[in-house]
């Protein structure tokens, strides 16, 4: 037992916590009992939609991600706190919140670090830290700069995770090196870094509102990876795809491990800006045109022209992915296995569009996915929400955070 999971024994076997989703289009809230025994409990959830731009821009992206933090902490703190009235749980107020972000607002690196010795050396705590602070210096001195091209005005950046994903010992992967003797010692970090502008703004309107003794601030990447690796422990060999509002994120998973990650600046609302450059109409109208049309509402006429636009960008949409999927590994390996997070109902037809082999991915790569849309039929195994709304994001941030809380 390591000394993380000793200490926690000392926590109540729940605890109430606040959990944010700070997407790239919305921003996700909600007030979660964490149990060491149960499964996470959603008491209330509120996501609130930034105002969409004619065409995605990090700059103006950031001027809005503030007042909607704001609307949903605040809306947490005066609707959410309620439902707890009255109940034996009336005295319990949040001591942690969590926030995850998505991309663009993170950036991640997955690297590999080795360590060579001619004489055998015990594997010790230490030995890892070293090599992974090595990669973390590395890491954030790259990742400013990146963020200097995207946009961001500081150079400054926050480490949100230095995770250690695989360990091998004198070529041997090991669940458990610490005490094993080894000349050749291969390890793979998982490192993502912040804004610190975005990090501290996150914190101001946090404990603006709740007097929260920890803020624990992680990526999504690392959540959807957690989240199908221990809902299906049996696979080890897929592709992570998280289609948020204005980008797309793909993570390669190989033997278990996350091995690489990559995105582009496509996600839900590239097809709703067709659909309203093909109809002449608002974002809120091609919105809800998108939604009628997959849900099979939309008139003849009006289906028709919304087919139309989806199929053409489909198909641009799709040029992208196959670039990205050609770049992951030099497209040598290409698991068919596939695990989608997306807004509903969307992400039930863009399941269809990836699983059809006559599309644009299923004929490029010769077969078609196998497709594991994670919705509410999936996570509803795993997360208790009797009366909170459903939504996806947050479950999965939940189920995280829980982990988090109450190591195992």
């Amino acid at each position: 037992m390591n000394g993380t999971s000793l200490l926690s024994l000392f926590k109540p076997a729940e605890e109430l916590a606040v959990v944010l989703d700070v997407g790239n289009a919305s921003i996700g809230g909600s007030l979660v009992l964490l149990s060491r025994h149960n499964h996470p409990k959603v008491v209330y959830t509120v996501r609130k939609e930034m105002n969409m731009q004619t065409s995605a821009n990090i700059t103006r992206m950031v001027s809005y991600l503030e007042a909607t933090l704001n609307a949903v902490v605040d809306d947490i703190r005066k609707n959410g706190i309620v439902h707890l009235t009255f109940t034996r749980r009336g005295m319990l107020t949040p001591k942690t919140a969590f926030c995850f972000f998505s991309a663009p607002w993170y950036a991640a690196h997955i690297r590999r670090s080795a360590f060579v010795s001619k004489e055998s050396i015990t594997v010790s705590s230490r030995t890892l830290e070293e090599l992974l602070e090595k990669e973390v210096v590395l890491a954030e001195e790259s990742q400013a700069d990146a963020y200097l091209r995207a946009g961001a005005r500081e150079n400054d950046v926050t480490l949100l995770e230095k995770e250690i994903v695989h360990i091998a010992l004198n070529g041997y992967p090991q669940e458990n090196p610490f005490g094993k003797k080894a000349k050749d010692i291969e390890a793979l970090f998982y490192i993502s870094v912040v804004p610190s502008k975005i990090s501290q703004l996150v914190e101001m309107v946090v404990r603006r509102s709740f007097d929260v003794k920890n803020i624990h601030f992680g990526s999504f990447a690392l959540v959807f990876w957690n989240g199908v690796r221990d809902m299906w422990p049996q696979e080890k060999d897929y592709l992570l795809l998280d289609v948020s509002g204005e980008l797309t994120e793909l993570v390669l998973v190989h033997g278990g491990v996350l091995t690489e990650t990559a995105t582009f600046p496509k996600g839900r609302n590239f097809f709703v800006r067709t659909i309203m450059e093909h109809l002449s109409t608002s974002a809120h109208e091609a919105s809800s045109l998108l939604n009628l049309y997959i849900e099979g509402k939309a008139g003849p006429g009006a289906g028709e022209q919304i087919g139309q636009a989806l199929r053409s960008a489909e198909k641009e949409w799709g040029e992208d992915m196959k670039g990205l999927l050609s770049g992951l590994s030099d497209g040598l390996f290409l698991p068919w296995s596939l695990f989608l997070t997306a807004d509903d109902p969307f992400a039930r037809w863009l399941g269809d569009v990836l699983k059809d082999p006559t599309a644009t991915m299923g004929s490029s790569f010769g077969k078609p996915f196998t497709i594991h849309v994670l919705d509410d039929h999936t996570l509803s195994r795993f997360t208790d929400a009797p009366r909170a709304a459903h939504d996806n994001f947050l479950f999965l941030c939940s189920l995280f955070a829980q982990k988090i809380q109450f190591p195992l």
